[in-house]
């Protein structure tokens, strides 16, 4: 047998065999990245599975009345008469759409540098009085859903009057807070209005 055949074969064993090392290495890799893939697919699911068990958990009457109330109080019992102000007051209790709802455009409310306005002294009082809430979960439980009969008893130089109000509101839990947020604000009336534009009637 010539040199050249011999030293032909010998590369070709040679080949073969790296071949069969780069494909069983490729192989190797290919099976742990399906096994990586697979591991954070399963984590990523019982990550979402615990965020559902916390939040179905917390969708219960008590919790979410208890920071739908804390909104309210936040909302109307307050001496502020500015909105942009007042906005701030109620921005830790907002997610979402509900931000959206709420954040006013411009400074809506009494001017607090206008000479005039410092003029006239002008004692302003507002505090929620009473409040009804209605509770009812989403199907998947994550999202609660709540209807607010509440009165506001305001003063305005000594003038004083109530209004009765219905809210209708979304909220999801936030975990980081441990508390519900307002999501949406789907009504938000004077339960005269509601009951003008027929609201609980087809």
């Amino acid at each position: 047998m010539r040199k050249s055949t011999i030293i032909i074969i010998v590369l070709i064993v040679i080949s073969t065999i790296l071949f069969g090392i780069s494909m069983k290495d490729s192989f190797n890799r290919a099976q742990r990245t399906e096994e990586t893939d697979k591991e954070i697919a399963n984590t990523q699911t019982q990550i979402m599975q615990q965020k559902e068990n916390v939040v179905q958990k917390e969708n219960k009457y008590t919790p979410v009345k208890a920071d739908m109330l804390r909104f309210l109080n936040a909302m109307y019992s307050t001496n502020e008469l500015s909105m942009l102000k007042k906005f701030q007051q109620i921005k830790p209790f907002l997610t979402g759409k509900g931000l959206q709802q709420l954040e006013p455009k411009g400074d809506q409310g009494m001017p607090t540098g206008d000479a005039e306005t410092k003029k006239e002294k002008i004692n302003y009082t507002q505090k929620l009085k009473q409040a009804q809430v209605y509770y009812a979960p989403s199907e998947d439980g994550m999202t609660a859903n709540a209807v607010v009969f509440f009165t506001v008893s305001s003063s305005l130089n000594g003038s004083s009057s109530d209004a009765n109000y219905l809210l209708h509101a979304a909220l999801k839990y936030d975990e980081t807070k441990k508390q519900w947020l307002i999501a949406d604000m789907k009504d938000n009336q004077l339960v005269t209005e509601a009951l003008d534009a027929s609201y609980f009637y087809p």
